[in-house]
């Protein structure tokens, strides 16, 4: 109860920023161009710098064994929400973008202070194996249900900011190289900004939902649950099943993974649905609520995992 009770705390730290950043485009002091110029700054200067920064770390085989399995445990998070929710989407047949925002989530800005403020600095390490599973699926999965075949680029995988960020940490982390003290001291000053960029961006996009429709529109609701709680909780109960089976799981270093697991959609995939004419507002009302919400919804499924599997 006590992690529960500390992530909620830190959600509503958050969700603070989120709101101030609401209340810059509300108020006029961000318009669309800055915007655009935050979320510029968190692809290629934050987001590369906060990832090399969680994973800077001395090597060991243990820690390269640990971050395997949660690449391994990233990996079957992502194949199980798809079934679940390419399953829902059969009955209801709804535009793939708000699809893909019940499936991935933002992983980086909120989460990465989220787990180090819960489990440490250490603990970061190894929530870079959700980030590269997210990214990879991402533009896999979701490029082809939203754009076809022609989205599905090697290229837009190999050239995305955040996997060039975690090759170069991770052949840092493998060869023990250093980076002058200068340099390191540069790139954690600007991971330092990750949080309080990222939720401002976060909120400049929620000022463009008209909330109040938003929470009226019933397929918000529907992709947020899933999201939010029906996702997870299938996952805390696959993990159980698992574990009764005989398999020898770490439930405590898959609960890092788990958290990301746990939040709220990416806000990249409504950008991707504006890229490929999908239904970018609809995606973008999912991403919000679900954000909204999470400060109750997280906290609960971190509850339910340290009661049903610790």
């Amino acid at each position: 109860m006590e992690l529960s009770l500390l992530l909620m705390e830190k959600i509503a730290v958050m969700l603070l920023m989120a709101v101030i950043g609401y209340a810059a485009v509300k108020l006029g002091a961000l318009g669309e161009s800055d915007i655009s110029a935050l979320s510029r700054i968190n692809l290629y200067i934050v987001n590369p710098s906060m990832i090399y920064s969680a994973m800077y770390s001395d090597f060991s085989m243990q820690r390269l064994k640990e971050l395997g399995i949660c690449v391994v445990f990233s990996v079957f998070v992502h194949i199980l929400f798809i079934g679940l929710c390419e399953g829902v989407n059969v009955k209801l047949k709804r535009d793939p973008a708000k699809l893909c925002a019940a499936i991935y989530s933002n992983s980086g800005n909120l989460i990465l202070p989220i787990i180090a403020a819960l489990f440490g600095e250490d603990a970061l390490f190894y929530s870079c194996a959700y980030l590269v599973a997210q990214c990879i699926f991402l533009w896999i999965h979701g490029a082809f249900i939203m754009g076809g075949i022609k989205a599905v680029s090697a290229r837009k995988i190999l050239l995305n900011p955040n996997i060039i960020a975690i090759v170069i940490s991770v052949i840092i982390f493998i060869s023990g190289l250093k980076l002058p003290v200068v340099v390191e001291g540069a790139i954690d000053s600007l991971a330092g900004s990750a949080a309080s960029f990222g939720m401002l961006f976060v909120g400049a996009v929620m000022a463009g939902v008209n909330l109040r429709s938003a929470f009226s529109e019933k397929d918000a609701w529907i992709f947020a649950t899933l999201k939010l709680l029906i996702c997870p909780a299938a996952l805390i109960l696959f993990i159980r099943i698992f574990m009764l089976t005989g398999t020898e799981l770490d439930a405590g270093l898959l609960l890092i993974p788990f958290v990301s697991a746990s939040a709220p959609g990416a806000v990249s995939v409504a950008q991707m649905a504006k890229l490929y004419g999908r239904d970018y507002e609809g995606a973008n009302v999912i991403v919000v609520m679900a954000t909204i919400f999470c400060i109750l919804t997280m906290p609960l499924m971190i509850y339910m995992y340290q009661v049903i599997l610790l």
